[in-house]
């Protein structure tokens, strides 16, 4: 069984707007296809561009929430910071 050129994403597809999951459940799907070895050469190629494509929007996704992750910490110690401060203020 061939894996069919229709259901690889075309270059033209907006995969940027893919959430995490679609893209991962994508890639799995494509992994999939790859390691059942029933494709033609150039199914394979396809297919493989099409895994690099969306790996690459996995690890955009990954981090863009890293960062967030980063500054949401960053914020939370400063205002801890701050609170602590305000407490010895009062205090003495």
């Amino acid at each position: 069984m061939y894996f069919s050129e229709t259901n690889i994403i075309s270059e033209s597809s907006a995969m940027e707007e893919f959430t995490f999951e679609d893209a991962f459940s994508q890639l799995e799907k494509t992994v999939k296809a790859l390691e059942a070895g029933n494709n033609t050469l150039e199914a394979s190629s396809r297919l493989f561009e099409e895994g690099i494509r969306l790996a690459k929007i996995c690890h955009d996704h990954l981090s863009t929430t890293e960062i967030r992750i980063t500054q949401l910490q960053g914020s939370f110690e400063e205002q801890m910071a701050l609170n602590s401060e305000d407490k010895r203020n009062a205090q003495g």
